[in-house]
């Protein structure tokens, strides 16, 4: 099975909302705009490695966990 940006982005954005984690501090992680993180969120522009490192950290997961498990095991 493939995956688009947007089912990782589901996984994140579902993780930020569990933790009431604000859309400025998202940004500030990310070092974006509140435009930009926004659109990064939504899949429209594509998370960098270093990004979902540093929305992993802002979480408290391992970067693992945002990551659908479907896509692990066929990695």
């Amino acid at each position: 099975m493939t995956h688009t940006d947007t089912d990782y982005t589901s996984e994140i954005r579902a993780a930020i909302a569990r933790k009431n984690i604000p859309k400025a501090a998202v940004a500030q992680a990310l070092g974006k705009s509140r435009a930009t993180a926004s659109r990064k969120l939504s899949g429209v522009i594509p998370l960098t490695l270093d990004e979902l490192y540093a929305l992993a950290e802002l979480i408290g997961v391992p970067p693992s966990d945002l990551i659908p498990s479907d896509s692990r095991a066929s990695a």
